[in-house]
């Protein structure tokens, strides 16, 4: 029988028949005291167990932001106390270093030091990026490579390895996963607990911290998955939300918009400048809370737009600096080798980019460098006027400007309907940037700049993944981001069809949904990006298709209806659900085949013997994804005979849903990480954090045993007077040898300290240890032995007072016939204690008045202590007893005398309040 081509149904809206109804949407319906349960779980579990983690990714520095209940939404300190990290990360032999170290070594090792990695995330290694390439070599002069995936790795310069195996090769993927790592221990440092390892749309979890982490508004799919990989090799798998919405998210937290508003974020950084449109106004949405849903209003975020230029970055000023400073080198030293070396150039980089700054306040800056090659210094002056003038040479000063009026033709608006232009981003401090941006007629009153121009969008991201958790109590924020790139289907006969819009649309619809109908074989269709993007210049370098996805086990499920002569009988159509999760990454959720019976007969036998086949497959549909629009089941309108059919019939003719499989496989020349790369590459920076555990921690023994012995010099030269009676002086002569010892041992800088273990630190101070721990625990006995002599005294006086009290009381009990709580056999353990310790304390105490202080002592404080509050205890247990009650003798008359004689007795015992007691109690208050 032929079979059908696909045929998509027109409807862009037309709901989802792909899957039966979740589970989950009707287990929102729970009863009342089911509610009141779940709500009372949600009070009493720990809501400071709750926060996120947020990373603004640039290409100069990582910012890092902690929102967490029970503390103030902030960036997160580095190791050095500052509010940024530098997105370097640097070897030196083995060690591996972050933020200012790994800065500073990029002078000193520009080839095993890697700054500005966020150029080449996504990047491909053939010739269309040869430029970009050719760029960072002249930067760092590091090798770059091409992968397996057709993206970018970096090979050090310094072969550190014993067998000269040669030097290490890392994807850009690694590098950067190995900042976030070190960023996300920062963070966890600062909140007291871990990451949770979640995935997009994981809402409302307890315990842990999600993460966050921001991407430019401009960049394709292939970068958006690249920086999505680093992140999932840095122990977490993180939303992505662009740079404008978690800036528009920053300020809307601090502002109510009654009637709605445009305002343009102009955002120039290290690497790129964009400007993006954003509309904020106040909507209502439905609502879900632990008690239903409700319509509730919000702050609604929308990035309509956006323009950029890669070109015009901080990264390009520098670059221009650095360039105008080597000719001034030239011209000073008649000299040309300062281009071709790697140093060199690197240290003149790092000037520039100081230069820069100082330009920006200043009219000249000048520049000093000690040893720029060799022993060769260098200095010059470089003015404001000839700075501009190399920049507007290069024609770099209108791509500062662009974005403002690409953003605005996109998103169809114009510089009078915007209520400010907000300027974001370091950059914007230049004032050859802001120049651009007023020969863009933006005017000076139209520029605000109300946010924190470094950390807006850090603490903006912050927000934003709390507005996804219902128990992170803010400001109610909806936010509809952006991707700018159109993104088409194309089936097997060239057929397009668009599934999302570039900009102006926002990304407030995540899913889509497209409906085949007559469909009776597998198929497959491409997913790229649209004619027009290229066409406009948006892909820059890359490539239109993003992958092609082939729908799999429509011709194997329908084999036994096509086998039997039974196709004619069945109608089919195919559900797939596209969804845009990582943000700008287009992805096949699911596919489903719906079958159901036509009208007609002899229908029941063929579905009968197929759907018994594929009970299996039944039993996957009940597991559907909740995300994927679903209606309910049409049942079949007629039935095989004119009589009412069985309930087993009836099942059969019901439509049936079966999952199918689709197999995606990447297309261009950038690929993700598969799973077995994504191994490799953990396995790879699990081993590489566990080399910096082990130096982290071996730096903190070596520091704690030099810190020991500078404390072992000055206890053996007498600065402590009380040390050096306490000890002999072959004591202090064993100590002043070790620590003299130890303190070269430290100093052969590159030696065998060097290269120790932890273990071996552990043992040196253990043996140091040992040599002052005696003697500063001579000098603790005779600080505290005087007061414990007193309390153990005391101890024994008060247990001998007691005595005797008790023994009067229980004689006289015994003479009366009364009761007494106090027994013999008690008494005269207590007794028997009483002496022991006595014996104990009364010869310890005459060998200690023989004992020098350098000697151990006879007696130890804490024996003492020991014994005292034993004895204490005993005499406690004792007053605590009651006194048994006595039965009442036959005779009233004895009765009563025995009545009297008691409280008498009682009388005089209370009366005269026991000075044991009072003793043993100001003894106790004295001991605490």
């Amino acid at each position: 029988m032929a079979t059908t081509q696909p045929r998509y149904s027109s409807s862009a809206k037309r709901p989802s028949k792909g899957a039966p109804k979740s589970s989950a949407a009707s287990s929102r319906r729970l009863p009342l005291l089911a509610t009141l349960l779940l709500a009372l779980c949600f009070i009493v579990s720990p809501v400071l167990s709750l926060g996120i983690i947020s990373f603004d990714y640039g290409a100069d520095s990582l910012k890092t932001a902690l929102i967490k209940p029970g503390m103030t939404p902030d960036v997160v300190l580095t190791r050095d106390s500052k509010r940024k990290l530098s997105s370097v990360v640097a070897w030196k032999m083995a060690d591996r270093s972050f933020g200012t170290d790994a800065s500073n070594l990029a002078t000193r090792y520009p080839g095993d030091s890697f700054p500005d990695l966020k150029l080449l995330l996504g990047r491909s290694a053939d010739e269309q990026d040869q430029q970009l390439r050719d760029r960072y070599t002249a930067l760092l002069g590091s090798q770059l490579v091409s992968t397996d995936r057709g993206t970018i790795a970096a090979t050090r310069a310094t072969d550190y390895t014993k067998d000269g195996s040669g030097p290490d090769t890392h994807t850009v993927e690694e590098m950067v996963a190995m900042q976030l790592s070190h960023a996300r221990m920062l963070a966890e440092e600062t909140a007291g607990e871990k990451v949770k390892v979640t995935y997009p749309g994981t809402i409302g979890s307890y315990g842990g911290l999600e993460t966050v982490v921001t991407v430019p508004t401009f960049w394709t799919a292939a970068e958006r998955q690249a920086i999505f990989d680093a992140a999932t090799l840095a122990g977490f798998r993180p939303r992505l939300v662009s740079d404008a919405a978690a800036a528009a998210t920053s300020l809307a937290l601090t502002r109510n918009f009654a009637t709605p508003e445009l305002h343009l974020l102009y955002d120039s950084g290290h690497s790129a400048t964009r400007a993006s449109l954003v509309r904020f106004s106040t909507k209502s949405f439905p609502t879900e809370d632990l008690f239903g849903t409700s319509m509730k209003e919000h702050t609604f975020i929308e990035v309509l737009s956006t323009g950029w230029s890669r070109e015009a970055g901080g990264l390009a000023l520098d670059e221009i600096l650095r360039e105008i400073l080597v000719e001034k080198y030239k011209e000073s030293k008649k000299s040309d080798d300062v281009a071709k070396n790697a140093r060199a150039m690197a240290k003149l980089l790092a000037s520039a980019s100081k230069a820069k700054h100082v330009l920006s306040a200043n009219q000249d800056a000048r520049v000093s460098i000690e040893g720029l090659i060799g022993d060769v210094d260098f200095r010059a002056t470089v003015t404001r006027e000839e700075f501009e003038a190399a920049v507007e040479a290069k024609g770099l000063g209108g791509s500062f400007s662009s974005p403002i009026s690409d953003a605005l033709t996109r998103g169809e608006a114009k510089l009078s309907d915007l209520t400010s232009v907000i300027f974001i981003g370091g950059n914007t401090r230049v004032p050859l940037v802001q120049k651009s941006v007023a020969q863009a007629g933006v005017p000076a009153s139209l520029v605000a700049q109300n946010l924190n121009a470094d950390e807006a969008m850090a603490l903006g991201a912050g927000f934003y993944g709390a507005s996804f958790n219902p128990q992170l109590k803010m400001k109610p924020v909806r936010v509809a981001d952006i991707n700018p790139y159109s993104v088409v289907l194309t089936d097997s006969e060239g057929t397009e069809d668009q599934l999302w819009k570039g900009s102006p649309e926002t990304l407030e619809q995540e899913y889509k949904h497209r409906y085949y109908e007559g469909v009776y074989t597998d198929f497959g269709f491409e997913i790229g990006y649209g004619a027009e993007a290229a066409a406009e210049g948006k892909l820059d370098t890359f490539g239109r298709p993003l992958y092609r996805a082939e729908v799999e086990e429509i011709d194997t499920t329908l084999s036994a209806l096509k086998a039997a002569g039974d196709l004619n009988k069945v109608e089919t159509s195919v559900n797939v659900t596209f969804v845009q999760r990582p943000l700008g990454t287009v992805v096949v959720q699911s596919a489903w085949l719906i079958v159901k019976p036509k009208k007609g007969g002899g229908v029941v036998g063929a579905l009968r013997s197929f759907f018994s086949a594929k009970s299996d497959k039944e039993d996957d549909t009940a597991a559907a994804d909740s995300n994927s629009d679903s209606a309910t089941n049409d049942t079949a309108a007629a039935a095989v005979n004119e009589t009412t059919p069985s309930a087993e019939t009836a099942d059969l003719l019901h439509d049936k849903h079966i999952r199918l499989t689709v197999q995606t496989i990447p297309q261009g020349s950038v690929k993700p990480m598969s799973g077995a790369a994504q191994k490799v590459s953990q396995d790879k920076l699990y081993l590489a954090d566990a080399t910096a555990r082990r130096k982290l921690q071996r730096e903190e023994y070596r520091n704690k045993l030099e810190a020991y012995v500078y404390r072992m010099r000055e206890l053996a030269s007498g600065g402590d007077k009380t040390f050096e009676e306490s000890s002999t002086s072959a004591e202090r002569s064993k100590i002043e040898s070790a620590s003299s010892e130890t303190s070269e041992w430290l100093s052969s800088g590159g030696g065998e300290s060097d290269r120790t273990t932890v273990e071996d630190l552990k043992k040196r101070l253990s043996s140091l240890e040992q040599l002052v721990t005696p003697i500063e625990g001579r000098m603790v006995e005779a600080r505290g032995r005087s007061g414990a002599a007193k309390r153990m005294q005391r101890a024994l006086d008060l247990t001998e007072e007691f005595l005797t009290e008790a023994n009067t009381n229980l004689t006289a009990a015994i003479t009366e016939g009364t009761s007494s709580r106090y027994s013999r056999t008690d008494l005269d353990s207590l007794q028997s204690s009483l002496k022991g310790d006595k014996d104990w304390f009364t010869k310890v105490s005459k060998e200690q008045e023989k004992k020098k202080r350098e000697e151990e002592p006879a007696w130890k404080v804490d024996e003492a202590e020991k014994r005292a509050r034993k004895l204490l205890d005993k005499v406690t247990k004792l007053k605590k007893r009651r006194i048994p009650k006595t039965r009442p003798s036959s005779s009233s008359a004895s009765s009563n005398a025995a009545s009297a004689s008691g409280s008498k007795s009682s009388s005089a015992g209370e009366g005269k309040k026991s000075v044991a007691a009072t003793e043993e109690e100001t003894l106790k208050h004295e001991e605490l």
